[in-house]
């Protein structure tokens, strides 16, 4: 079984129906939560520096983390 971690997925209802689809997929026990795409995350990822807790970015991170250990 596979989890899908979005990362270029907004908040519009087309990217919504995508996801949808793809976690109806056989195999796919579910979407976790979204990392969104910001240039703030690739340029700090890319430098190895640590994104700020208090960010939007920050706090993205942590509910993904927060979710994977509850797997």
């Amino acid at each position: 079984p596979a989890y899908i971690v979005p990362s270029c997925f907004g908040k519009s209802e087309r990217d919504q129906t995508i996801l949808e689809m793809l976690a109806g997929l056989p195999g796919i026990r579910g979407v976790l939560p979204a990392i969104p795409k910001s240039a703030a995350i690739q340029n700090r990822t890319e430098a190895s520096e640590r994104l700020k807790e208090s960010s939007g970015p920050g706090a993205a991170f942590a509910a993904l983390a927060n979710e994977v250990n509850k797997l």
